[in-house]
């Protein structure tokens, strides 16, 4: 089974709850700064981010949306 941890974080909240995932998962996570679309086909995707004044972030949103599941998704 493939899992994949990606995020975004501003103040660094979201990653250490990634970091903590991979850790007890031994993967990897990667913010979606550093790779902006999904690459690989996955089984599970913990996708984590945090609202700012009650919104989604447009890159995480935008992420989200970009997410094909007959791509992405296995």
């Amino acid at each position: 089974m493939k899992i994949a941890i990606r995020y975004l974080s501003k103040l660094s909240h979201t990653k250490r709850i990634a970091q903590a995932i991979g850790e007890t998962l031994n993967i990897a996570p990667v913010s979606i700064v550093d790779e902006p679309e999904l690459k690989e086909k996955v089984d599970i995707l913990f996708l984590g981010g945090a609202p700012y004044a009650n919104v989604m972030d447009d890159k995480l949103r935008q992420y989200a949306l970009n997410l094909n599941p007959f791509v992405n998704l296995i």
